[in-house]
């Protein structure tokens, strides 16, 4: 999601929630100023700390803003790329029989379990 983006779904939620900024300031000890900013894009998307405070206060779920954000598909891209062949690696070192199509029913599963497809 773009950073003019993100402020805009920010704003829009803070306004479902019929909260102003100096309200979700109260509630949340994130500068009303700063998120004008971030509403406005002349700020980044927030820091997971920053959307950690934020989530309740917009109804929404911290899972969910992390997502929103972005973070979660790096993370998901950081899994895909160095655990998952960790994870056939260890599998390899300690059952010999593993091949090709192992690795692959290996990778989708993990790929299921991470909610990812």
């Amino acid at each position: 999601m773009q950073i003019n983006e993100f402020g805009n779904y920010l704003k829009q939620l803070r306004e479902d929630n019929d909260l102003t900024l100096r309200q979700v300031n109260t509630l949340s000890e994130v500068s009303d100023s700063y998120l004008s900013q971030i509403e406005t894009g002349k700020r980044g998307i927030p820091s997971p700390e920053i959307l950690k405070k934020l989530a309740p206060i917009y109804n929404v779920t911290y899972e969910h803003f992390m997502q929103k954000a972005g973070y979660l598909d790096n993370i998901i891209q950081y899994e895909l790329e160095h655990i998952v062949p960790k994870t056939i690696k260890i599998l390899r070192e300690n059952k010999t029989s593993i091949n090709l199509k192992d690795d692959e029913k290996i990778a989708k599963m993990i790929k299921i379990i991470l909610g990812i497809q």
